[in-house]
């Protein structure tokens, strides 16, 4: 006789939560991505804007919890910051198969190589220009490049 324990088993993958600060980086969670339609349809339009001169640069994400925002901003910003065309083959692939529009965009940007710096801006109660330049410290720190020291 069966248990159900024997019958159903549970992906790990999906069990632990995204948090962008702490996970920013992290390749297991970058190739962990598992990317929708409707999410490469935000994926596209985020990285037209970084793409295109005249692109619409504000974006407001809204969805509801657990629906995948932070990990497509994870990937995003993985995407961004110069990370190697090798490096990025396996998510590619999974947004490849879904999108191949995205896909292009992606490689586009990987050949063009302009790595971007991701600032992660917490707001505290110490004022907007305060979190900026904390996020901005913290961006250098994360990148090696702490003797750049922004006025």
């Amino acid at each position: 006789m069966y248990r159900l324990k024997d019958l159903i088993h549970i992906n790990r993958r999906f069990q632990s939560s995204v948090n962008i600060q702490l996970d920013l980086g992290i390749e297991e969670k970058i190739n962990n991505y598992i990317p929708s339609q409707s999410s490469l349809v935000v994926l596209r339009r985020l990285l037209e804007a970084v793409v295109e001169d005249n692109a619409e640069k504000a974006v407001v994400l809204i969805g509801p919890y657990g629906k995948g925002k932070s990990h497509l901003l994870l990937v995003l910003l993985y995407l961004l910051s110069g990370a190697s065309p090798r490096k990025i083959v396996p998510v590619l692939k999974k947004i490849e198969a879904v999108d191949e529009e995205t896909a292009k965009l992606i490689r586009l940007l990987s050949i063009e190589r302009k790595p971007m710096l991701p600032v992660l801006v917490s707001v505290s109660e110490d004022g907007l220009n305060h979190d900026f330049l904390i996020g901005l410290l913290e961006a250098l720190k994360r990148e090696g490049m702490e003797d750049i020291l922004p006025d």
